[in-house]
């Protein structure tokens, strides 16, 4: 997560966590939702440090949970909780109160992550509960989806890299990083598969 130079905010938590589209890459707020709506009539919760509500002078991409949903973590017996982005939604809030869904197509999506300059969206997405958690790229207005990882285990928390330039290609590559169990071992307990961060390029190579 890249650090700002602007005044620290105050965020809340309740059922999202958004991303403001802008020119050098993303920044991370907070905001609240009203339980009993509807996922396209979140409302951001955002206070600057001063305690005053502060206006949005961009968009936000959000992700939006089913209301309900608790944290995931262990339950008193041991288990494990449920992904709370199981049902998830990726949207953009605009300053002007629109509401825009980029994922209508996903059975749970979340994760999102703006490009540095601001025309690009990461995001890890189901289309169905059945399938794996995988890195998609889409754009602002919603067009030019394109799944990157390839359903070889489960992709999250997706990043832009910087752009890379070697000697061995005349064009630069651009990299994105990931979490994955793709790796497929165990813990030391043997009951979940271990996590590991992975890079590729943006096409899915490399």
């Amino acid at each position: 997560m890249r650090l700002l130079t602007r005044a620290l905010l105050y965020l809340t938590m309740a059922a999202a966590a958004f991303a403001v589209v802008q020119r050098g890459g993303p920044r991370f707020l907070n905001g609240a939702a009203n339980p009993g709506a509807h996922p396209a009539a979140a409302e951001s919760s955002i206070r600057a440090a001063d305690g005053r509500p502060e206006n949005l002078p961009h968009p936000l991409v959000v992700t939006q949970l089913r209301a309900g949903k608790r944290p995931a973590g262990f339950l008193p017996e041991g288990m494990l909780q449920p992904d709370p982005c199981e049902g998830g939604q990726v949207m953009i809030r605009f300053p002007d109160g629109r509401r825009m869904g980029l994922t209508p197509g996903f059975q749970s999506a979340c994760d999102p992550e703006v490009s540095f300059d601001g025309e690009r969206i990461l995001f890890s997405g189901k289309r169905t509960a059945a399938d794996s958690w995988n890195v998609y790229e889409i754009g602002p207005d919603g067009s030019g989806l394109k799944q990157i990882t390839k359903d070889l285990g489960d992709f999250r928390s997706p990043l832009y890299l910087s752009t890379l330039y070697t000697l061995i290609s005349d064009k630069p590559w651009h990299q994105i990083a990931f979490v994955s169990n793709m790796a497929r071992t165990a813990g030391e307990y043997g009951d979940w598969p271990v996590t590991g961060i992975y890079s590729c390029r943006i096409d899915g190579t490399g």
